[in-house]
């Protein structure tokens, strides 16, 4: 089936349509508007809004709105988030998804991001993969070690080129067939790189308009294609990796992990891919480069002494220790860690100012309770980590040190003491046996 026939699928269009709808209900739901035309009504309506969007997708006259940008924080950034018009969205998610189905077969398996099946916690499982095969092909231990290379490219899809001869362009012919000269390449075009009106609310993060005389590049972020599109850019970078005899690769949208056991291929991996970038008008992010030696004790190769040593390695939010183990990253660890210890103390709080104030024991069984819908996935009070503790995190230690705090936390709220004089108050085998969950008890069984 032609691109054209299968972006232009009323069907498909409609399921899009009402995709949207789900995931806006409400408030904004009310708000978003297309031409004066409110998307509630649109809805209304599915059926013949498809159809009409189809239409204008077959013959190439579909017309994207101008889009605003809106300041958001997101993973901690501030980025600036493209503002859609409802069917403008509805387009790019109609041509994202025949994107991918096109790339899915042309892509690296050592690709995780934006793919169905995949996601950060299966990169993270296949560097430790990666690394288990390492150990078991190395019986002595002194022969053990990786040469890692941990980076990201600098402003990935804000700073692609984008004007008539980029490598996106190209790339993206190829895989849609569109002719370069036809309505149907104008259309996409324009919907990937619309005109962007209003002054953005932060100066300094792109894709905002450009001054005068300055290329504009990058694409939409918060658009459905720009997330496949991250996918196809670097795809070949993934080949060129893939290609290199014993390396452990693994790339997640701009993030990129390489381990070889010799320094000389690492180096060269790190050449090939400083030039590829170039190539793309893209380049790494030098704050973020580490160059380690990835080993059980964490020391300095004798090969290579000026190369920092490391146990562990982190990656896409997670940290593989060399034993295989998967850790949250100290951010995730320090947020988790956080919120947990926050819902304790207020709880002790909200109790203990009730009337009348609850016994130690009662007041115990509360918080043991309180923490243990915190750590269950199904529950709806339920922390955001809660799936990647049970789904992902098999590092015995750091399981073993959050079983300790959570006990610690509580019998300090009960106890009223700091520290470890709190268990004197409330031992942590009493805690236990008020049913407070052992994190590696679960993973251990």
């Amino acid at each position: 089936m032609s691109f054209v026939r299968a972006i232009a699928d009323a069907d498909r269009i409609e399921a899009q349509l009402h995709r949207l709808a789900a995931r806006v209900r409400g408030a904004r739901l009310a708000r978003l508007v297309q031409d004066g035309v409110r998307l509630r009504r649109l809805i209304e309506e599915s059926r013949r809004t498809s159809r009409l969007l189809a239409g204008a997708l077959a013959d190439g006259s579909f017309a994207p709105s101008a889009v605003a940008l809106r300041a958001a924080r997101i993973g901690g950034k501030q980025r600036l988030l493209a503002a859609l018009a409802p069917l403008d969205l509805v387009a790019h998610a109609v041509i994202a998804d025949e994107l991918a189905r096109r790339l899915e077969p042309r892509l690296s398996p050592q690709l995780y991001s934006y793919r169905r099946g995949r996601s950060s916690l299966t990169a993270l499982r296949a560097v430790a993969r990666g690394v288990s095969r390492h150990r078991r092909a190395h019986a002595d231990p002194r022969a053990r070690g990786l040469f890692v290379l941990r980076a990201d490219v600098q402003d990935y899809t804000d700073s692609w080129p984008i004007h008539d001869g980029a490598p996106l362009w190209s790339d993206l012919r190829a895989v849609t067939g569109l002719d370069d000269g036809g309505a149907h390449w104008r259309m996409l075009r324009r919907l990937l790189v619309p005109e962007i009106v209003g002054a953005p609310p932060l100066v300094a993060v792109a894709p905002a308009p450009p001054p005068a005389g300055v290329e504009r590049r990058g694409l939409l972020f918060g658009a459905p294609t720009t997330n496949v599109l991250a996918n196809l850019y670097l795809a070949p970078l993934d080949a060129q990796m893939d290609a290199v005899p014993g390396l452990l690769y693994a790339r997640f949208g701009d993030d990129v992990f390489c381990a070889h056991e010799e320094l000389a291929v690492l180096r060269a991996v790190q050449a090939s891919l400083e030039a590829l970038l170039s190539a793309r008008g893209l380049r790494l992010n030098q704050r973020k480069v580490r160059v380690l030696f990835w080993n059980g004790a964490g020391r300095r190769s004798p090969s290579a002494p000026q190369i920092e040593g490391a146990r562990e390695v982190a990656f896409v939010g997670g940290a593989v220790s060399f034993d295989g183990g998967v850790a949250l990253s100290p951010r995730k660890w320090s947020a988790l860690v956080g919120d947990l210890r926050t819902r304790v103390r207020r709880t002790a709080a909200v109790m203990r100012a009730s009337s009348p104030p609850p016994g130690d024991s009662e007041l115990a069984q509360v918080l043991v309770d309180v923490v243990n819908q915190s750590l269950s996935i199904d529950a709806p009070m339920a922390t955001d980590y809660a799936p990647l503790l049970a789904g992902l995190v098999s590092d015995r230690r750091q399981l073993a040190e959050l079983d300790r705090l959570m006990a610690l936390w509580i019998a300090e709220a009960v106890s009223q003491r700091a520290g470890a004089r709190a268990f004197r108050g409330l031992p942590w085998r009493r805690v236990r046996a008020l049913g407070l969950k052992s994190l590696v008890k679960e993973r251990n069984g």
